[in-house]
């Protein structure tokens, strides 16, 4: 059986943008969709209408960016996913759970602002928070 793209989630709508885009292939379809898919507050859910969470506003991310998408859809994540760090540096999926995969992701999605200070500050937290 093929598996079919679902348009109400955002990690496989990211992950095929950022293929697209790595073939040089139009993207701005699934960029549609997954912008469509943001929360009000920035962050992107598992699914459509879902809470946003770090891993799947990690991905969004990377893929708007990877694309200079929209300028402002790009910002709201980027602001969102700042704020949504724990004091510690990590970024935790579920608030039991181990966060080291979500912690890398997130650091990699803003690597493209790390000049910008909010941005920076994050990425020190998380990297001591993953060499610790």
């Amino acid at each position: 059986e093929i598996y079919t793209l679902s348009l109400h989630d955002a990690l496989p709508i990211s992950s095929l943008a950022l293929t697209r885009q790595q073939a040089g292939a139009d993207d701005a379809s699934l960029l549609d969709a997954l912008a469509a898919l943001q929360n009000p507050n920035g962050s992107f859910g598992a699914a459509q209408g879902l809470p946003g969470n770090a891993l799947d506003t990690a991905w969004a991310l990377r893929a708007l960016a990877a694309s200079r998408a929209s300028a402002q859809a790009t910002l709201k994540a980027l602001q969102w996913l700042a704020s949504a760090q724990h004091a510690d540096g990590s970024w935790p999926l579920a608030p039991d759970g181990d966060a080291t995969i979500t912690t890398a992701l997130a650091a990699q999605a803003l690597l493209p602002w790390r000049q910008q200070p909010a941005a920076q500050a994050a990425l020190a937290k998380a990297r001591a928070w993953l060499t610790a």
